[in-house]
C-alpha cells in the first residue's frame, strides 16, 4: 500500500478536506466543517484546509473562530491574499468597514502583483527565455501563494525545462489549495508517470476517482495508467467499472478488448467484438479485430471468410471488407485473388495506406519492382508527414540495390523524426 502524501501533507488529511469541499458545495456546511476540522487535527501545518474551514466558519457566522484561524494563518504565511481577502470581508460583515476595506486591498495587491509577474514570465517564455521566465513565475508565487496560476505557470516551466521532481511541488501546491482540482489532480499523475513512479500515479488517481466515482473519464485515466505500468488485471477492472455504469459504452468494450488480447484471451475478446457489432453495426475497428482475431488466433478461418463475403454482398463498396478479405486469401495462400481485391480497394480509395503497402510487398516478391516502386511511391504521396512510409521506400531501394535513392529517402525520414530508430539503423547500415 502507497503512503501518499501531496506537497507533505498525507493523503488521508487530503481527502478529508475534498470530502469538506465537495460537502460544501452540495450546501452540508457542518458534514464540511467536520471533514475540515479532522484534516487539520491530522496534520496541522494544512493551512490551506485552514482558509477552506475559515471559510465555512464565516459562512455559518462563526466570525469570532474564523477570525482566529485566519490571522494564524496570515501570521505564518503573510503572502496568503485569499486569507486576507476572507478576514477583509469578515470585517465588513462584522461593521468594521474601514478595517475591511484596508485588507480587501491589500489582498488584491497582492493578486495583482502575482498577475504582473505571471504576464511578464509568459512573455518570456514565448521568446524561449526560459531561465529568466522560471524565475518570474517563483517571484509570483512568493508574491501570493494562494495565486493558482502562478503555481501552475511554474509547474508548467519546470516541466519543460525536465525538472519534474520541482513541477511536482508546484502541482502538490495547487492540490493542497484545491484538492478537487482534477486538472491539478490529472497533470500530477502525468509527473509521476515521467519520474518513472507508477504506483503512486494509480493512488492518485484514486483520489481524484473520489471526486466523482461515476465519472467514466477518471476510470479510464486510472485504466490507462495501470497498463502503462503492466498491471492489466487493475486495468481491466477499471473497465468493468465503467461496464458497471454503462453496460453499453463501447469505447469501454473496446478497451476490455484490446486488455484481453493483451494476455492472449482472444476468445473473452472476440465476444467483446462481437457485443459492439450488436451496438454499433458500423463499427469498422470491431468488425476487423473480430474476423482478425477469429481467422488468426482462433483458427476461425472459414466462418471469419463467411462473414466477410456476407458483410461485402451487404456492401461491395466498403474498402475495409475487401481489404480484409485479401488478408484472409493471403494467408490461405490466394495470392492472385488477394492481389485481384487490393487493387479494387486502391480503386475506391486511392488514400488505402495499408492496400498499398501490401500491394508493394506482393510485387516485389514477384519480382515486378516497376510496380513496387509506383506503391512504395505513393505511400510517400499519402504519408508525406511519415517517417515509417519514408523508411520503407528507402529500404526497398536498399533491397534493390540503389543506395543513392535509399539514403536519400531515408534522410527525408529523418528530417522528419530524427529520433526514428529503424531509419537510423538503415542510414548506418548504408553509411557502412
Amino acid at each position: 500500500m502507497i503512503l501518499l502524501r501531496i506537497g507533505g501533507i498525507s493523503a488521508e488529511a487530503i481527502k478529508l478536506a475534498l470530502k469538506g469541499i465537495l460537502l460544501a458545495n452540495k450546501g452540508e456546511l457542518e458534514g464540511a466543517i467536520r471533514n475540515l476540522e479532522e484534516a487539520i487535527r491530522i496534520e496541522p501545518t494544512y493551512y490551506e484546509a485552514g482558509y477552506h474551514l475559515s471559510r465555512l466558519y464565516a459562512e455559518t457566522n462563526r466570525f469570532d473562530q474564523a477570525a482566529d484561524l485566519l490571522n494564524r494563518i496570515v501570521n505564518e504565511h503573510p503572502n496568503f491574499s485569499r486569507a486576507w481577502a476572507l478576514l477583509g470581508d469578515i470585517q465588513e460583515r462584522i461593521g468594521n468597514r474601514e478595517k475591511g476595506t484596508e485588507l480587501t486591498i491589500k489582498a488584491r495587491e497582492m493578486s495583482r502583483r502575482a498577475d504582473d509577474l505571471v504576464r511578464v514570465g509568459g512573455e518570456l517564455e514565448a521568446k524561449g527565455e526560459f531561465e529568466k521566465a522560471k524565475q518570474k513565475f517563483i517571484e509570483a508565487v512568493e508574491a501570493d501563494e494562494s495565486f493558482p496560476s502562478g503555481w501552475y505557470s511554474l509547474a508548467h516551466i519546470y516541466e519543460r525545462l525536465g525538472e519534474y521532481d520541482k513541477a511536482l511541488e508546484a502541482f502538490d501546491k495547487i492540490i493542497r489549495l484545491s484538492p478537487d482540482d482534477v486538472f491539478a489532480w490529472n497533470k500530477r499523475v502525468s509527473v509521476l508517470k515521467h519520474l518513472n513512479r507508477y504506483d503512486e500515479a494509480i493512488a492518485s488517481y484514486d483520489i481524484i476517482i473520489e471526486i466523482d466515482p461515476r465519472r467514466k473519464l477518471f476510470w479510464f485515466w486510472k485504466a490507462r495508467t495501470a497498463e502503462e505500468a503492466g498491471k492489466i488485471d487493475l486495468a481491466l477492472k477499471c473497465c468493468d467499472k465503467v461496464l458497471e455504469m454503462d453496460p453499453k459504452d463501447t469505447y469501454a468494450m473496446k478497451y476490455k478488448a484490446k486488455l484481453l488480447e493483451t494476455q492472449n484471451k482472444y476468445e473473452e475478446s472476440v465476444e467483446i467484438y462481437k457485443k459492439i457489432l450488436e451496438i454499433e453495426p458500423e463499427n469498422k475497428e470491431a468488425f476487423s479485430r473480430y474476423i482478425e482475431i477469429s481467422a488468426g488466433k482462433l483458427d476461425k478461418m472459414d466462418e471469419a471468410m463467411n462473414i466477410l463475403n456476407k458483410a461485402i454482398e451487404g456492401d461491395p463498396e466498403e474498402p475495409l471488407y475487401q481489404y480484409l478479405k485479401a488478408e484472409l486469401l493471403l494467408k490461405q495462400g490466394n495470392e492472385d485473388e488477394a492481389l485481384q481485391l487490393l487493387e479494387k480497394v486502391v480503386q475506391i480509395d486511392m488514400t488505402y495506406i495499408d492496400a498499398w503497402q501490401k500491394l508493394a510487398e506482393i510485387y516485389e516478391k514477384r519480382g515486378d519492382i516497376a510496380m513496387a516502386s509506383q506503391c512504395y511511391e505513393m505511400l510517400t504521396k499519402i504519408r508525406s508527414n511519415d517517417p515509417n512510409a519514408w523508411y520503407l521506400r528507402a529500404s526497398f531501394m536498399a533491397r534493390i540495390g540503389k543506395k543513392k535513392e535509399a539514403m536519400k529517402f531515408v534522410e527525408r525520414a529523418l528530417r522528419i523524426d530524427p529520433e526514428f530508430k529503424p531509419a537510423i539503423e538503415l542510414k548506418n547500415k548504408l553509411s557502412s
